[in-house]
């Protein structure tokens, strides 16, 4: 659980599920200010005032400053092994959700929870999950030049006759 008194928390590409605490049996708790980026809150009760963007909280219905709508979610929605395992399964409404920008210092060396790439695709514009881990599951890069090729083979050719992106041997 996190508490505090008249304090300030924020929290960045957070995952708390499953929680509670001391005060109140809430899992965040503080009398000053929480603020959440780029995270999920699921499972948990919480008291106090808190201010999120790009964020999943259990029961929330507001979808501005990127957040999702969690009123029709369950953990198992989001979660590959909810109570055991927090990696994000493959449809969690959360990859891809986040926002770069809120993360400071992001780039492409940065790494999630597990040592894993923060960002996957960082270089082809790839954008940040919500929650500590980033999806193990491959999506599609929107400015990709091979967009079914997850293995991202650009071709090489000397003469090349087409469009010269790489994206096939003409090319």
């Amino acid at each position: 659980a996190l508490s505090g008194t008249a304090s300030t928390l924020t929290m960045i590409n957070s995952t708390v599920s499953n929680n509670t605490g001391a005060v109140d049996n809430n899992a965040i708790a503080t009398e000053g200010m929480a603020t959440l980026f780029n995270s999920i809150v699921f499972g948990n009760t919480a008291s106090g005032s808190h201010t999120y963007a790009y964020s999943l909280l259990q029961g929330n219905s507001d979808t501005s400053d990127g957040n999702i709508d969690a009123t029709e979610l369950s953990p198992g929605d989001i979660f590959n092994a909810p109570g055991t395992d927090y990696t994000l399964k493959e449809s969690a409404p959360v990859i891809d959700k986040g926002n770069n920008v809120l993360f400071p210092g992001l780039d492409g060396l940065s790494t999630d929870l597990a040592g894993n790439a923060r960002v996957y695709n960082y270089s082809w514009s790839g954008v940040i999950d919500m929650g500590a881990f980033e999806s193990s599951y491959k999506g599609t890069p929107t400015d990709d030049p091979n967009p079914g090729d997850t293995t991202h083979t650009i071709y090489v050719k000397t003469v090349a006759t087409g469009t010269g992106d790489g994206s096939t041997w003409e090319d």
